[in-house]
């Protein structure tokens, strides 16, 4: 659902907030961190993603500073990083 969200841009990203927020001791209602088939989290698809058509600032803010999704995680497919992704999609 996550990745789903990431998807359709930053329309969906106020939507995507609720659903990795946890206040004080809640437990968020989705994993961050959970991947796909390929490895990959909601950030590698923001990051791959990113563009005019589908601006997604504002879903990686959320992301990032809202639920601490982890930067530095390699996808199982080609080991890239989401800001691998970000470079190679000249975002």
């Amino acid at each position: 659902l996550l990745i789903a969200c990431v998807r359709e841009g930053d329309k969906c990203a106020n939507v995507l907030r609720e659903l990795v927020r946890a206040e004080e001791n809640d437990i968020p209602l989705f994993d961050v961190h959970h991947v796909n088939i390929d490895g990959c989290t909601a950030l590698h698809a923001c990051c791959a993603g990113h563009g005019v058509s589908t601006p997604r600032a504002h879903t990686l803010h959320v992301l990032l500073r809202h639920a601490s999704a982890d930067r530095y995680r390699k996808d199982r497919k080609g080991g890239e990083t989401p800001l691998h992704l970000a470079v190679n999609s000249a975002n």
